[in-house]
């Protein structure tokens, strides 16, 4: 979440000087909407029995693609827009998987720990996210924040995804 936190945060800095700051507005207004497609889609088509590491490792590889087309625009408008819409689809999800997954691999007993030390880690990253993206972006430009944000994900992806347990038959 320090990777959706910190682009978020530093988004409009990378749009604004293309799109303008009413198109950045725009945009990062659409990704929001996306946000709430993507859970929603998420919501209604994830098959009860489907592992959820799979539903959260196809996000952030979702998340990822969005990020390196962002990285990789540079001074083109639609390539900006579709990878902050790409990258808007995930952050949604990125606050119902975590839950579903607790509630599909701990007992009962142990789902309310579980979430609220999950919470308690991801606020204290979400601390550090913009002060990271920010000095990325300062030091290295407007392709810093989406590489290192892409550079997470894919790191998250494959954390969540070697965390399966096989599935009993």
């Amino acid at each position: 979440l320090v990777a959706q936190m910190g682009l978020v945060t530093t988004l409009v800095s990378i749009l604004a000087p293309v799109l303008g700051e009413a198109g950045a507005g725009m945009a990062m207004g659409a990704a929001t909407a996306c946000a709430v497609i993507g859970r929603t889609v998420v919501g209604v088509a994830l098959p009860p029995d489907l592992d959820r590491r799979l539903a959260g490792g196809a996000n952030f590889l979702l998340q990822a693609t969005g990020c390196a087309v962002l990285a990789v625009a540079g001074e083109a408008p639609a390539a900006l827009l579709l990878g902050t819409l790409v990258f808007g689809l995930g952050i949604g999800n990125l606050l119902s998987l975590p839950p579903l997954i607790a509630q599909a691999e701990w007992p009962p007993e142990q789902v309310s720990a579980v979430l609220a030390l999950l919470t308690a880690v991801n606020q204290g990253f979400y601390a550090f996210g913009p002060a990271i993206f920010g000095a990325a972006l300062q030091g290295w430009g407007a392709a810093a924040p989406p590489l290192l944000a892409a550079g997470l994900q894919l790191v998250a992806a494959a954390v969540l995804l070697a965390g399966r347990r096989p599935r009993p038959a």
